[in-house]
């Protein structure tokens, strides 16, 4: 069963929505996320337009235009999710995947070098495993990936809860936990074009597999919850933010090739410029496995009855056409977005 591939639509949607669009959706259930109250903002064209164009620059890989606009995206997310969180949820799976049923109590307690040649930094991975369960917490001090040249350097915390279920083989994922602290995870990132220190928080992220780890169906799909999630763009300084994030993702039948279907339950959007927004589907979209959406709608509204659509794309592939109230505005080309940018 290919549960990476879950996760990675169900991350690429948080993703999306986080630039203000999901990607990746469809059916299913799931538990949701604590909820809090947000006042949502009245939806006009004008506000629809500058959510597309935040988007667009919010999220790598894709890109709006219409008749007057044309916009691309900052990396700030991409490069806070692949070397911080991505690395995170990467380790923690490995390491809870190795160890056998019989071991009941082991102190954690592990340090990783950076792989920049000059000041590489590291980060420390201090808790325990017992009985299919990770609870550790992993520091990031001045831990560099990259080169003299080009880089990122992280500091900051998580804690991360793996658990699984003891069997015979080793213990089977069931969820996993991930919160940082509340100064979040720092990415300092270099480049010819500058330094850039992005942030990103994290609260409350359950991922749980579903069907036992099994392949996930419609009336066991995979959850992904969590009550907030936060970046901060080092270049604009501005913040996008996702909360009572409610995601559900599973197979379209019971191979691992089948196709993925992803449902937003729910999801608060929060944007710099025009406020808070409610993102859903109300159709599934479904991704083949070949990262190539299908179908679904993505819906978008505010305080009032107006609201934003997105839907695939007849002529540009993995692309949406974007309309406000059944008239169009223009293009969201995501094409450049693949779940294996996002998949631990």
């Amino acid at each position: 069963m290919n549960k990476h591939l879950l996760m990675g639509t169900g991350l690429a949607s948080t993703a999306l929505v986080l630039a203000m669009f999901s990607g990746c959706s469809g059916g299913g259930s799931s538990t949701s996320a604590a909820t809090e109250t947000t006042e949502l903002t009245e939806l006009t064209s004008s506000k629809a337009e500058t959510l597309a164009v935040n988007a667009a620059e919010a999220l790598p890989g894709c890109s709006y235009v219409s008749d007057t606009v044309v916009t691309s995206a900052s990396p700030a997310f991409t490069l806070i999710y692949q070397s911080a969180i991505k690395e995170v949820l990467d380790d923690s799976e490995a390491s809870v995947s190795t160890k056998l049923a019989t071991v009941r109590l082991t102190t954690i307690n592990e340090s990783t070098p950076g792989t920049c040649p000059t000041d590489p930094g590291y980060y420390t991975k201090i808790g325990t495993h017992d009985d299919g369960v990770d609870d550790v917490v992993y520091t990031f001090v001045n831990y560099c990936l990259g080169d003299d040249i080009e880089s990122v350097t992280l500091n900051g915390v998580a804690d991360v809860k793996n658990v699984g279920e003891p069997s015979d083989l080793g213990p089977i994922p069931q969820y996993v936990e991930l919160s940082t602290g509340s100064e979040g995870l720092q990415a300092i990132e270099k480049s010819a074009e500058g330094t850039y220190t992005h942030v990103a928080k994290l609260d409350d992220f359950v991922y749980t597999y579903g069907n036992g780890d099994d392949n996930a169906t419609s009336d066991k799909p995979s959850t992904m919850t969590a009550d907030l999630l936060s970046v901060t763009d080092g270049r604009s300084g501005e913040v996008f933010s996702v909360s009572n994030v409610d995601i559900s993702t599973y197979y379209a039948d019971t191979t691992e090739t089948a196709d993925v279907v992803v449902n937003l339950v729910n999801v608060t959007y929060s944007d710099p410029e025009v406020g808070a927004v409610n993102v859903r589907t109300s159709t599934p979209i479904v991704v083949n496995d070949a990262d190539i959406i299908l179908s679904g709608v993505i819906e978008v509204t505010g305080s009032n009855d107006a609201v934003l659509t997105m839907s695939p794309s007849s002529t540009v592939q993995n692309s949406f056409d974007v309309m406000f109230d059944g008239s169009p505005l223009g293009l969201m080309d995501c094409s450049g977005l693949a779940t294996g940018d996002i998949l631990p």
